[in-house]
């Protein structure tokens, strides 16, 4: 990508961001894209009132990190409790099961903040690109995506953020917890819980950007990056030892190229497991 490029894509944004309506209201997950967009209106001097949505499809860690980094900016913030488990188009699990996530919670943030206040949030142009439900209501409810309305893709966000000075630029994605489940798979809290432990203590072995995921009822698949996979190898002692420790100790483990949109590729869904060749 070439410089120029990229400086019009980020001068556009700043434009974008710059003349839309206050007061401002912004969902901040925690993750790279909502800080950045958090990072960049206090950069450019422009209010605004983040919310931080905690719950079960998040793991202790991730809501730990959000509330530590919006303080320590003296990001003024509000954190509220959602559980997606609530909604039963969400616990029965299926294609659809962004959508109506998403639809209930920016629909109580649109509650919150009232018609006055413009709603942002941090979807990019990458996202477009794949299948992401979620969008739909984000249209519906008239939410801003700023980084997306201006074009910037997902390695326009890392390079801004490390131009402008935001920590932790390369930041893994790590979507909701309720995406490690097989479609249909119902989720529950216990095993949310327990994913979301397990992850977090999978996190400080130095493995970024894999998934502990429930292909089905009473399985376990541990995807690492397959450019991880001397790391793994160098301590699968305590990888296995923090499976068992939550509960998933029968977990396979999978060493894959591609991690994201794993459920929603071409292959039968009734069992990964039973499909594809696993590497311990």
């Amino acid at each position: 990508m070439s410089e120029p490029y990229h400086s019009t894509k980020r001068q556009a944004l700043e434009e974008l961001l710059r003349g839309l309506a206050l007061p401002a209201g912004v969902a901040v997950s925690g993750g790279a894209d909502s800080r950045l967009l958090a990072h960049t209106l206090s950069r450019l001097g422009i209010p605004f009132t983040a919310v931080h949505c905690t719950g079960p499809h998040l793991t202790p860690q991730e809501t730990e990190h959000a509330q530590r980094w919006l303080a320590g900016r003296g990001i003024r913030h509000l954190v509220i409790r959602f559980n997606p488990l609530t909604l039963p188009q969400v616990s029965a699990n299926d294609k659809d099961r962004c959508y109506h996530c998403k639809h209930a919670l920016f629909s109580g943030i649109r509650t919150l903040y009232g018609t006055a206040t413009t709603i942002q949030e941090g979807s990019h142009a990458s996202d477009a690109q794949t299948f992401r439900p979620g969008m739909r209501a984000l249209a519906e409810l008239h939410i801003r995506s700023p980084f997306l309305e201006a074009g910037l893709n997902k390695e326009d966000i890392r390079r801004m953020a490390g131009e402008t000075g935001l920590d932790w630029p390369d930041q893994p994605s790590r979507p909701c917890l309720l995406t490690r489940f097989a479609y249909g798979v119902q989720p529950d809290a216990e095993t949310l819980h327990r994913l979301g432990a397990a992850e977090d203590a999978l996190s400080q072995t130095g493995l970024t950007g894999f998934r502990l995921r429930i292909p089905c009822a009473g399985s376990a698949l541990l995807q690492i990056p397959a450019a991880q996979k001397s790391l793994a190898h160098a301590a699968p002692d305590r990888i296995q030892s923090l499976l068992a420790l939550h509960g998933f100790g029968n977990a396979a483990i999978e060493y894959a190229e591609s991690i994201s949109g794993y459920y929603d590729r071409a292959f039968p869904l009734d069992c990964p497991l039973d499909k594809h060749a696993l590497h311990e």
